[in-house]
Formats: C-alpha cells, sequence, structure tokens
C-alpha cells in the first residue's frame, strides 16, 4: 500500500469516526426517530436499559420493556418478545457496570466494537483481494457510507448484526482458504459461537450466515452436508431455542411463546395483523428490485449505478477473480434472503438494505476501478448518445452521494446537527 493511500484511509477513519462520536455527544435515543437508521428501536432499547436499572433483569426474564422512559412506570411498559432480546441484555450490562444511565457512555461499547469491526472489514478485504487500491477504495467507501456512521453507537442490533456476520465471513473463509496454520477445531468453535450469539441478537443474520455457510460449503467443498454445516445448523437452533425458551419463562408456558412468535411470524412475513401493510404477491416480486432503489440510502454507489457499473466490470471480475466472484455471488444470495424469508419486513423497513453491506463494500473497489478503466480507453470513441448516458450515470451518483451521505449523515445529523432540530 502506497503512503498516499495509507494517509487517505486514516484520514477517513479519523473523519468517520469523528462524526460517530459528535452524533453520540449530541443526539439522544429520544431525538433519533427521523435520523437515518433505525431510531425507534434505540428508544425502544433506551427504554428496556432504565427498566432493567429500576427493575432488574430478571423481572422480564431479560426481556426487553418499552414504553418506559417517559413515565418510569411498570405500568406503562410492554414487553417486546418478538425478536432475540440480546442487544438489549448487552445495552443494560453497559449501564450497569458503568452504573450509568447517560447514553453518551453506555454507546461507547457499540462504538469500539464498530472500530473492531472495521478491523475485521480490513482483514477480509486483503484476504480476498489482491489489488491494494481496490482494498483502499472499498474500505473508504465503507468507512463514509450510511451503513456504517448511522448504525455505528447503535444501542440496538444494526451494529450486532453486522459485527457477527463481518466476523463470520472473515472466520468461515480463513476457515476454507488458509490451509497453514490456523486451528480448525478453535476456528470450528468460534464460527459456532458468533452463529449462536448472532442468532440471539437478531433474527436477520439467521437467514444470511445460514445462506452463506451451505454456499460456502459449496464452492469450497462441492458438498452441502459437511459436519461444519451440521454445528453451525445446532447452533443457530439452540440459539432460536434459548430465545423461545426465554419467552415461555416470561409468558408461564411453552403454548403461550410459541403462539406469540408464530404470531409474529405472520405479520413479517405477510402483514396479516395490518391491513395497511398486507403483503401481496405483487410486493413480493418487487422485493427482487426494491434493493436497486434503496441502496443509495446506505451505501455511496446507488443501486442502479452499481447495476450499470457492473455491467462494465463483473465480467473481468469473473474473468481474472474466479473465486471472488463466486464468493461475492454467495454474500448476494445471502443478502437477498431477508427479503425472501421475511418479505414483509423488508418492504416496510428500508434499513434491511444493510444485509447487503458485505456485498457491497467487497465489489466497490474492482466496480471503480474497472470502470474508471473502461472509460479511460472507451469514452472519446463512443458515441454521443452513449457518452450522454454515461455522463448521467455519474452524476446520477454524484447527486445521490450529496443528497444521501453528505447533506443528511454528514451535515444535518453529523456536525451540524445543532442547527438542524431532529425532533
Amino acid at each position: 500500500m502506497t503512503f498516499k493511500n495509507s494517509s487517505l484511509i486514516k484520514f477517513t477513519l479519523v473523519f468517520s469516526f469523528s462524526i460517530i462520536t459528535f452524533r453520540a455527544i449530541t443526539i439522544p435515543a429520544t431525538d433519533r426517530k427521523t435520523l437515518y437508521g433505525d431510531g425507534y428501536s434505540d428508544e425502544n432499547t433506551y427504554s428496556a436499559i432504565l427498566y432493567f436499572k429500576d427493575h432488574g433483569f430478571m423481572d422480564s426474564y431479560l426481556l426487553p420493556m418499552q414504553n418506559y422512559t417517559k413515565t418510569r412506570k411498570k405500568e406503562d411498559a410492554i414487553v417486546y418478545s418478538h425478536y432475540p432480546a440480546l442487544p438489549d441484555i448487552f445495552s443494560g450490562f453497559y449501564a450497569y457496570i458503568f452504573n450509568t444511565e447517560d447514553e453518551k457512555i453506555i454507546r461507547i461499547i457499540p462504538i469500539i466494537l464498530s472500530g473492531i469491526m472495521c478491523y475485521f472489514v480490513w482483514l477480509t478485504l486483503n484476504m480476498l483481494i489482491s489489488n491494494k487500491l481496490a482494498v483502499t477504495i472499498s474500505f473508504i467507501s465503507l468507512l463514509l457510507s450510511n451503513y456504517f456512521i448511522s448504525f455505528a453507537d447503535n444501542l440496538h442490533k444494526h451494529i450486532y448484526e453486522e459485527f457477527f456476520k463481518w466476523g463470520f465471513v472473515l472466520l468461515i473463509l480463513s476457515f476454507y482458504l488458509d490451509k497453514k496454520y490456523l486451528n480448525k477445531s478453535l476456528m470450528i468453535a468460534l464460527l459456532g459461537i458468533i452463529t449462536f450469539l448472532a442468532s440471539n441478537a437478531s433474527f436477520e443474520p439467521i437467514v444470511y450466515i445460514a445462506v452463506a455457510t451451505v454456499g460456502f460449503s459449496f464452492i469450497f467443498q462441492k458438498k452441502i452436508f459437511t459436519p461444519l454445516n451440521f454445528i453451525l445448523g445446532a447452533a443457530t437452533i439452540l440459539g432460536f431455542l434459548a430465545h423461545v425458551y426465554q419467552n415461555s419463562l416470561y409468558f408461564g408456558s411453552l403454548d403461550a411463546a410459541i403462539a406469540d412468535l408464530t404470531g409474529s411470524l405472520s405479520h413479517r412475513t405477510l402483514g396479516k395483523d395490518n391491513p395497511k401493510n398486507y403483503f401481496t404477491a405483487l410486493d413480493f416480486f418487487f422485493n427482487f428490485f426494491r434493493p436497486f432503489n434503496r441502496l443509495e440510502r446506505m451505501f455511496l454507489i446507488p443501486g442502479w449505478a452499481y447495476l450499470f457499473f457492473g455491467y462494465f466490470s463483473f465480467k473481468k471480475i469473473k474473468n481474472e477473480h474466479h473465486q471472488f466472484f463466486k464468493i461475492s455471488i454467495v454474500l448476494l444470495l445471502a443478502s437477498y434472503s431477508w427479503s425472501l424469508f421475511m418479505p414483509q419486513h423488508a418492504f416496510v423497513h428500508p434499513f434491511t438494505i444493510r444485509q447487503f453491506g458485505i456485498f457491497i463494500t467487497l465489489i466497490t473497489g474492482y466496480i471503480v476501478i474497472i470502470y474508471k478503466d473502461y472509460l479511460k480507453v472507451h469514452f472519446k470513441t463512443l458515441p454521443m448518445s452513449l457518452k450522454a448516458l454515461h455522463g448521467f450515470m455519474l452524476f446520477y451518483t454524484s447527486v445521490m452521494i450529496l443528497t444521501q451521505h453528505i447533506l443528511p449523515v454528514y451535515i444535518k445529523y453529523g456536525f451540524f446537527n445543532h442547527f438542524f432540530p431532529v425532533h
């Protein structure tokens, strides 16, 4: 890596974490509903933190209690049992060990985890990509993205989802690619622990990890049923059963816990309990295309531009970096998995586009370099209509970066949020 690239990465790290820290200090959970991110879950997690502090963890059997922040009255609290509670437990534990209700202090640990996740990203990129300029571009694109910045100090599940997913991808690819010195038994144990924790942090990583696990075993071993896959499958089941058991303790019976989760399943797949969000076959069809309209919310390059630039890049990536291409395809399928498994949830929550984060980060460097080289060689000889199309896509990308990142993430909800009330 050149000194120039190294300096640029260091500057970007400082810039990104400065915004993250500034937001953590200046914007409380109660003011995050309109932020690019998931402000409602942040506020709900803070409610759980206060409830755990006032009544102890076991009063609700470690389940988060929402609607508690304003009154601090137990009768106003509402249990949230539909999703795994590990992020709420972690945040409550941070408040307990620091003996504080101050969000700014509680957010220290998520920010540290985000820093560790950056290291996972860096290791993964360098393991898979030989072109150091591509590594630099991909890494910087992540650091400057809403995918990273707006969730790095998150109190709820989002930081844990990406932390565990990046850790999982790094470890499982190391398991298959590094034949020299890694202790395979230790790797399997760590993968099992990550899978168990991820399944208790959120349901979304479960499907992602399952698709990635099967896809990688097929790429590297030409098998679907392997000892590693069975172990990780068992870890997932144990993680899910732990949540079911937790719910059964709160509701008083296993039947009541299953009924509660079944109701949540029908809501997140078809939205049956809410006519406004009822999910139709047409909605399911459009879920395949919806990411192209949403990627600009999380990533520097918008979705349709990725498709356009990728048209000039993917063939070369496939031919010159075939294994990388196959790994990327597996991660693309894993990215789509939540939209297929829980389509209504993906439909109503734009932040679920973060499932594409690992895939997008991996391919960005190569796509930018290959597309730039294509324009350098061919632009002068293109007919005016195609020149205009390329110019439009570059302009479109620039406008999306300005309107979806620079203005809202760096300025309005970043360094200058004092001048833009977020209430």
